[in-house]
């Protein structure tokens, strides 16, 4: 997964503020303040084609029709795939060595076991 712009990265956020929620352009526009009017659209039609965002349906607004998406790639999905397999290394190896508590520790050994149990039924 590629690495996303500023403005990429502002727009995914609105949608996952709102995981569950369908939303069109003018509701981000609305939420993203900072970005053009005329850039929202352009940027939401890139992530739709590269599946970071998915169409759900369709709606009547006003007087004519929107398209509505939902956020695809989950934010933690995408956090992730930032990080290369030795990045990762690094990054649990600095986590365990930096006082981390039993119950931080506990609960990176479950996350890491449902993982482990889920890549074996596959």
């Amino acid at each position: 997964m590629r690495s996303l712009t500023r403005k990429e990265l502002e727009i995914l956020s609105v949608f996952w503020k709102n995981p569950t929620k369908e939303l069109y352009v003018k509701d981000v526009i609305q939420s993203a303040t900072k970005l053009n009017k005329n850039t929202v659209p352009v940027v939401i039609k890139k992530l739709a084609d590269e599946g970071f965002l998915k169409p759900s349906s369709v709606q009547k607004v006003g007087k004519t029709f929107a398209q509505y998406y939902l956020a695809n790639v989950s934010e933690d999905e995408y956090i992730a795939s930032q990080f290369s397999r030795k990045g990762r290394q690094n990054l649990f190896a600095a986590f365990i060595q930096k006082d981390a508590k039993k119950e931080e520790l506990e609960d990176l050994a479950e996350l890491l076991q449902k993982k482990l149990e889920q890549l074996n039924e596959e």
